[in-house]
C-alpha cells in the first residue's frame, strides 16, 4: 500500500480510520485503579513489551516537532493533548503505525475542549491508541495530512457506514486493516523511530560519503595532582561504526589530550583523515587512516599555519585540501594547501593576503575550490588547475562564513556563517540567492539530500547544543526543526533517512523521505 492523502483517498469519507493491527497483545503491566496528571507525555504498556519497542513508543510520542501540551490518565487510559502543524502530525502518525505491537486508529472531531492540534488516548490492557484529529485547528490542513504507509502484506479492508463528523466534507467512515510483516533484511532503510545509543561521552560524529558508516569522537577527563594544583588529562576515542546499526566496526585506540582539529571521510569511505593542530615548533600532522583494517596508511606534516588545519578531500578522493592562513611570521593569508593523497606530497597552494581560513569545499567535479575566511564577509573561490581566484561575494556575506557546501549540481553554494545564518549564492556569479526562511542566527553545519531538494543547516552554542532546520532547497520553505540536537548530522544511504547526534544519547534517526516526495 503506497501513502495516500486523505482528501484524494476519502474526501467522501466520514471520519477516516487507519487501523494496523500487529501482533496479538499480552495483558497490561498494569491496572489503575486512580487518576492523575501528566507532565510529560507516557503510558502504560505491558511488561514483556520488548525493550526496542518501547524505545519506538517513547520516540514517537515525544517527537521534537510535536509539542505536548497536557496529558492525564484514569486508570488504564490515558489522553495526551498536543500541538503541531500537518507535516508533525503526518510523521507522529507514521511513527506510532510503526510501532510493533499497537493498534493504532485516526479520527476526526470537533468536540475536542482543549486548545490542542490533536488528542491522543491509549488503551493499556489493548495497547491501542486513539488518534483524534481537532476538526478546529487551524494549523492541521486536512488536504496535506498523509496517512501512514503500511509495511508488509497486502491490505485486508472493509469499509461500513459511520455517523460522519461535523465537518460537511465527509460523509462516511473508512476502515482499514493490515499485518506487517519484518522488513528485508538487506533494505537500508532505517526505521525512523530508532535510536543509535553510543559508547562513552560521544563529543561529534562524522558520516562518510555514502552514508553507510560514520565516526565518532568520545572523551572522558581524569583528574590528576600536579604539585598542589588539581589538573585534568582528557583521554579521546575515535570509533568506526556501522550507519546502519550503530554497531563498532573499529577503534583507533584511546589517546592522551590529543590535539585533533577536523576528521573527514574520504568520498569512497575507504579513508578516515584526521589532522592534529599541534605546537608552532612542530607543525600541523596529517594522518590518513584504513577504515577496514585500522591501520595507519600515512602520516605527514606541514608547517604550523596559523588557521585550524580542517580538511576537505577532492570529489575523486585523490587530493587533500587543508585550510590555511599563513605563516606565523607572514601577514595573515586565505586559502588552503592541496597534498597527494598517495605520497603526502604537496602539491599546490591557493592563497591570497586576507583573513584566516576558516572552511574549504570542493565543487562537485572537483574544479573550483571556495574558502572562507574569518572575519571575512567573502567567499574567495580557486580554478584548481589553474590556480586563477575569484571573489564571489562583492556584496559580502554576514559573519565569517565558517563552512561551506555546494549542491549536488554545482549551481549553488550554501555558506553557513556565524552571524547571518545560512545564505545561498550563485555558485557561477556570486549573486545572492533568496535566504532561507526561518533561518538560524548562526550556522555551523551544511548538508544537501543527493538529489539537491533539501538543504539541512544545524547551529551549535558553546555548551555543545544544537538545533537542525531542514529547508526546500529550491523554495527556501522551512519544512522541519529539529531542537536540543547537535550540529553532527548526514544522510543514510538510503537517502530518506537524516541522522543526528543528540549530545549525551546517540543518534536519532528522522524520517525526510515525506520531503522528498513533494
Amino acid at each position: 500500500m503506497t501513502r495516500k492523502r486523505l482528501l484524494a483517498t476519502g474526501a467522501r469519507f466520514g471520519g477516516l480510520f487507519v487501523a494496523l493491527v500487529l501482533m496479538q497483545l499480552s495483558p497490561a503491566d498494569r491496572a489503575l485503579a486512580a487518576s492523575g496528571e501528566l507532565d510529560t507525555p507516557q503510558v502504560s504498556l505491558p511488561l514483556d513489551y520488548p525493550a526496542k519497542a518501547r524505545e519506538q513508543v517513547y520516540y514517537a510520542l515525544n517527537r521534537m516537532d510535536c509539542r505536548f501540551v497536557s496529558g492525564f490518565w484514569l486508570n488504564s487510559w490515558t489522553t495526551l493533548h498536543y500541538r503541531g502543524d500537518t507535516r508533525a502530525l503526518s510523521m507522529f502518525l507514521d511513527d506510532l503505525a510503526k510501532c510493533p505491537g499497537v493498534t493504532l486508529s485516526v479520527s476526526f472531531t470537533s468536540e475536542i475542549d482543549v486548545d490542542c492540534d490533536w488528542r491522543v488516548g491509549h488503551k493499556a490492557p489493548e495497547n491501542r491508541f486513539q488518534v483524534e484529529v481537532n476538526l478546529k485547528s487551524d494549523r492541521i490542513e486536512l488536504d496535506k495530512l498523509v496517512v501512514p504507509e503500511v509495511h508488509g502484506a497486502a491490505i485486508r479492508g472493509k469499509r461500513k457506514d459511520a455517523e460522519r463528523p461535523d465537518d460537511a466534507r465527509y460523509d462516511a467512515t473508512a476502515v482499514f486493516t493490515a499485518v506487517a510483516s519484518e522488513p528485508d533484511a538487506n533494505s537500508e532503510r532505517i526505521p525512523e523511530a530508532d535510536f543509535l545509543k553510543l559508547e562513552g561521552p560521544v563529543r561529534s560524529v562524522v558520516w562518510s560519503g555514502d552514508g553507510k558508516r560514520f565516526a565518532s569522537i568520545s572523551t572522558r577527563r581524569v583528574q590528576r595532582e600536579e604539585g598542589d594544583e588539581l589538573r585534568f588529562d582528557t583521554f579521546t576515542t575515535v570509533r568506526i561504526h556501522v550507519a546502519r546499526t550503530g554497531e563498532e566496526l573499529q577503534s583507533l585506540g584511546e589517546l592522551k589530550n590529543p590535539p585533533y582539529a577536523d576528521y573527514r571521510f574520504s568520498p569512497d569511505g575507504s579513508l578516515l583523515a584526521l589532522s592534529h593542530r599541534n605546537a608552532i615548533e612542530t607543525g600541523d600532522d596529517i594522518e590518513l587512516w584504513d577504515t577496514e583494517t585500522t591501520h595507519l596508511r600515512r602520516r605527514f606534516s606541514t608547517s604550523y599555519a596559523r588557521s585550524r588545519p580542517v580538511l576537505a578531500f577532492s570529489p575523486n578522493g585523490k587530493t587533500l585540501a587543508v585550510a590555511f592562513g599563513g605563516q606565523t611570521n607572514q601577514p595573515t593569508m586565505v586559502g588552503a594547501r592541496l597534498f597527494d593523497l598517495d605520497t603526502g606530497a604537496e602539491l599546490k597552494t591557493l592563497a591570497e593576503p586576507g583573513p584566516t581560513a576558516t572552511s574549504v569545499a570542493f565543487s562537485p567535479d572537483g574544479s573550483l575550490l571556495a574558502v572562507g575566511g574569518y572575519l571575512d564577509s567573502n567567499v574567495h573561490v580557486w580554478d584548481v588547475r589553474s590556480g586563477e581566484r575569484s571573489e564571489l561575494t562583492p556584496g559580502g556575506v554576514k559573519g565569517s562564513p565558517v563552512v561551506l557546501e555546494f549542491s549536488p549540481d554545482g549551481t549553488t553554494l550554501a555558506c553557513g556563517s556565524s552571524q547571518g545564518g545560512v545564505q545561498l549564492l550563485d555558485a557561477a556569479t556570486g549573486d545572492a540567492k533568496s535566504s532561507p526562511e526561518q533561518n538560524l542566527s548562526s550556522c555551523s553545519r551544511l548538508s544537501f539530500s543527493r538529489d539537491g531538494k533539501l538543504l539541512i543547516g544545524a547551529s551549535r552554542t558553546r555548551d555543545g547544543a544544537g538545533e537542525v532546520r531542514i529547508w526546500d532547497a529550491q523554495s527556501g520553505k522551512m519544512l522541519l526543526t529539529l531542537p536540543d540536537t547537535s550540529d553532527s548530522m548526514a544522510f543514510a544511504p538510503d537517502e530518506r533517512t537524516l541522522s543526528v547526534l543528540i549530545p549525551g544519547k546517540g543518534i536519532r534517526l528522522v524520517d525526510v523521505s515525506r520531503y522528498l516526495q513533494e
